[in-house]
């Protein structure tokens, strides 16, 4: 069960080091703590939104109330009260129904120092404190930190004694984990507050008090009605609801609509879960409740297998089956619209429940008997889920025709419903880069944002969805600047509507991570990745499944730093969250062992990647088939496990297999195909078949030229492949010209000081330097040099790569002394790596043997040079040996 997310509240004037404590505490207590530290002066009405939104979903507010007044918003509507930051946090989590605990701190309290406050001000806050204090006694105010501390520990233990929940019939329940607290619970704290033996009086008042009854409550028919509708609406909204990148499984699917048909709702996420949870108490506690009641239920209870069991077992009004044919023109079961909804509720439950084959078929019976003309909105959103759905299972031809039927639909009806029309374009576009086709998936997004802009306010989160979107079509069309663009678009939109540390900020965050990553930026990608994690952690707690996703991401950036002891480890986190979430045998389980076998082989210790790959694989297969993508991607990085631990025949027989399931999957002239060739080329040659590998490396290269052009940005990518296989093979002029035609694409396409302009650089340098044109090789060494110290931090490994190969040319061209310095900074860069993550780095014992052998040069005795090196990798700074001259 997730901890108990609880907002913290107090001036930044007199209590902001109290403050750091405070959560501190809390968090050592168990709690997950939210606050919302304002620096700047803002408007009174975009700081009530964000407050509002760190408030929405969490369970419990911690008020401190000191003597100060504190900051205040620069700017008030007429007729609002004026309310410092702190008392309006007070106020919203009074307004949403949120407990309040107040801990009023006594005038002779440490308070942080402070400057004066205008009269008016003053006479404010001893209002509010004097409101806090009615009906305390004035023992109970904090007089010290160590009182403070007393009141919070016990004030944590009350909490989580209200938000534990009993287990019902041994099983849990996702979606109910903040449940109603007991009378009986209560009672017992109670009784130890009033009665135990204490040393120190409580000083906190929870306003208002929630007592639920230990019975099963009493909902009234409108109540039941609305649960109903909502689950509906949660059910239908989470089987299309997040992008193709995302994951696909129900927890996370489900959590995402929660979310958003709860602000439909005007409630907080806990709000909706209670109202379905007393709900499905109801519905428990009555013996005869109807058998598509008690799948209701089994859904608002997270049972999706029971509540696609027992949805099938609902008959239509008619007593007649859904799709059933029927001679009477005045019985007509499946165009019955209660029926049409169960049919349709079966097929949600059945996707949701992992029984993806059953809900296509379900939809399709559904399809049958939806009158388009009569019933265009149904029909409309039903293709549209079935479309989706499809996608997902790689079943792109039907839902080809599907999207083309549904876009020709919207284009030709009068007044067509916006939103769908939107998603269908968005989902039409998610198609065609599924198939690596991207055709004109660019101009579909901009379709897609242009109807919803029509009216942002209520279309924004679709707005920032379709803008994500966009962005991932102009990746792959390497368009690189706009995709950023439209990434940024989107959080600015997530942030005005969610506030900046909302989970819809998270998902752009780490959709734009991956772009920066994969553009050489690895360093901002490290960040925005940690930034989402955070944000999810925050909301969700360390073992949601949308954490695990963020791990998974951050661990797959952080790969692109080369040298990482983390990724393993943030892999395997990832994992353990995923099988106590889902267990053992689900495709987002096996997405997690595939990644953690990947980032075994980029470790010394290799133990397990094997089984690991082998074990995602087959889940993969065996839940999507053979053909799917997910799993020709899982039996790419097995085969790449195989040729790390030595089984390098059995890698080349995998990937033979592979690009044979892609032919058959994607045709002989797809982009993924080249993919798969250029992998299998890659394999040959690391066995050192080299003329072999080279006309499969020209098979991939043709395969994207004929797609994308000679100048695309992913042509650049074969360009180089082939250039390293001639290189290997010894063909140092050809790989040379390729090496520098592989650099003139890039330039192309990437700004001047782009990140990614620096691996070119480095080819283009090193196929120089093979060739003996040293002063050719250090200019571009030196350019590449200069990019990376303008864009990346200090000590980033992959600097030091380029230092090492300038100094290189250096030694080369017989200029020892300029080398001297370039090597002694790779050496400190390394040492202090390998100081900072206590493990030797791979690259230190050849950045050692370098500049030992340049020092030998200069005429340095080894005693000299290894006493030299010692001092260096100790981090202490020794002489310029040319300005002091050689020994």
């Amino acid at each position: 069960m997730a901890a108990p997310v609880i907002y913290l509240s107090a001036s930044q004037a007199d209590l902001r080091s109290h403050r750091m404590a405070a959560r501190a505490i809390l968090e050592a207590e168990g709690l997950q703590v939210v606050d919302y530290e304002i620096r700047d002066a803002t408007g009174w009405s975009p700081v009530r939104h964000a407050m509002r939104t760190r408030l929405r979903g969490c369970h419990a507010m911690v008020h401190l109330a000191g003597v100060s007044f504190g900051a205040e918003p620069n700017t008030m509507p007429e007729g609002a009260i004026r309310r410092s930051y702190a008392q309006m946090e007070y106020q919203l989590a009074s307004d949403l129904h949120i407990p309040c605990y107040s801990i009023l701190l006594a005038e002779d309290f440490p308070f942080d120092p402070h400057a004066p406050e205008d009269q008016e001000a003053h006479l404010l806050q001893l209002q509010h404190r004097a409101a806090l204090a009615h009906g305390m006694s004035s023992m109970e105010a904090v007089h010290d930190p160590g009182d403070l501390q007393w009141s919070l520990e016990a004030l944590a233990g009350r909490i989580r004694m209200g938000h534990a929940t009993p287990k019902r019939k041994k099983q849990s329940s996702w979606l109910i984990f903040v449940p109603l607290v007991i009378m009986a619970a209560l009672a017992l704290v109670y009784y130890l507050r009033d009665f135990a033996p204490r040393a120190r009086p409580i000083q906190v008042r929870l306003e208002p008090d929630p007592v639920e009854s230990a019975t099963p409550p009493m909902v009234d028919s409108a109540s039941m009605e609305r649960a109903r509708q909502m689950i509906r609406d949660i059910a239908a909204k989470a089987v299309t609801t997040g992008l193709p990148t995302e994951q696909t499984d129900a927890l996370t699917k489900i959590g995402l609509a929660m979310d958003e048909i709860a602000e439909q709702r005007d409630l907080t996420p806990l709000e909706a879960q209670l109202e379905l949870q007393r709900f499905a108490s109801a519905v428990d506690s009555t013996p005869d409740s109807e058998v598509m009641e008690k799948a209701f239920a089994a859904f608002a209870e997270g049972r999706y297998t029971t509540a696609a069991e027992l949805a099938s077992w609902v008959p239509s009004e008619s007593g007649v089956e859904p799709g059933t044919e029927t001679d009477s023109d005045t019985q007509k079961p499946a165009k019955d619209a209660n029926a049409l909804n169960a049919v349709l509720l079966k097929a949600h439950f059945q996707y949701l429940a992992g029984q993806h084959m059953a809900a296509i078929a379900t939809y399709k019976t559904a399809l049958q008997n939806i009158d388009r003309s009569q019933q265009p909105r149904e029909w409309s959103q039903t293709a549209l889920t079935a479309a989706t759905i499809m996608t997902h299972l790689a079943q792109w031809e039907e839902a080809s025709q599907l999207l083309m039927d549904l876009i020709v639909h919207f284009d030709t009806i009068p007044n067509p419903d916006l939103q769908t029309h939107a998603r269908t374009l968005q989902a039409m576009a998610s198609l065609q880069l599924a198939m690596r086709q991207p055709g004109n998936a660019e101009a579909l997004l901009l379709k897609a944002s242009r109807l919803l802009e029509t009216d942002p306010d209520k279309n924004q989160d679709d707005l920032a969805m379709t803008l994500v979107a966009l962005g991932e079509a102009l990746c792959f069309e390497g368009k690189r600047d706009g995709a950023e663009d439209a990434y940024r678009r989107a959080i600015v939109l997530q942030e005005q509507q969610h506030g900046p540390e909302s989970p819809q900020v998270a998902r752009v965050l780490g959709s734009l991570a991956t772009m920066l990553a994969d553009s050489g930026r690895q360093a901002h990608a490290v960040g925005l990745c940690e930034r989402a994690l955070a944000i999810n952690e925050q909301r969700f707690g360390p073992a949601d499944p949308r954490v695990a996703r963020d791990l998974l991401r951050l661990a797959a950036v952080s790969s692109y730093t080369g040298y990482n002891t983390r990724e393993a480890d943030l892999c395997r986190r990832a994992l353990e969250i995923c099988r106590k979430a889902f267990g053992s045998k689900h495709p987002a389980t096996a997405s997690a062992m595939v990644n953690l076998a990947g980032a075994l082989t980029r470790q010394p210790d290799k133990t397990g990647a094997e089984s690991l790959a082998r074990e995602g694989w087959s889940i993969d297969a065996a839940a999507l088939g053979n053909g799917h993508p997910t799993t020709l991607w899982d039996m790419k990085i097995l085969a790449k496990v195989l040729k790390a631990v030595g089984k390098r025949d059995e890698a080349l027989d995998l990937h033979r297999q592979a690009l044979t399931l892609t032919e058959q999957k994607f045709g002989t002239e797809n982009p993924e195909t080249a993919r798969a060739v250029a992998d299998l080329a890659t394999a040959l040659g690391e066995n050192g078949r080299y003329a072999d590998a080279e006309p499969l490396f020209r098979r991939a290269l043709d395969i994207d030229e004929k797609q994308f052009g000679r100048d695309d940005f992913r042509v650049f990518l074969g360009v180089r492949n082939l250039a390293g296989v001639l290189r290997d093979s010894g063909n140092k002029d050809q790989a040379l010209e390729q090496f520098r035609r592989a650099l003139d694409i890039a330039r192309r396409n990437l700004p001047p000081e782009d990140p990614g302009l620096c691996v070119e650089l480095a080819n283009v340098g090193s196929a120089l330097r093979s060739v003996g044109r040293y002063a050719d090789a250090e200019a571009a060494f030196r350019e590449a040099l200069a990019i990376q110290e303008k864009a990346m931090p200090p000590g980033e490994p992959v600097v030091a790569e380029t230092l090492s190969n300038l100094a290189s040319v250096l030694f080369l061209s017989g200029r020892h002394s300029d080398a001297e310095p370039v090597y002694r900074r790779v050496l400190e860069m390394l040492s202090a790596a390998s100081r900072e993550t206590k493990r030797l780095h791979p690259n230190l014992e050849l950045a050692r043997k370098n500049y030992h052998a340049d020092l030998k040069r200069m005429g340095l005795t080894d005693e000299e040079i290894a006493k030299r090196i010692e001092k260096v990798e100790a981090g202490e700074v020794v002489k310029d040996l040319t300005a002091v001259g050689l020994p």
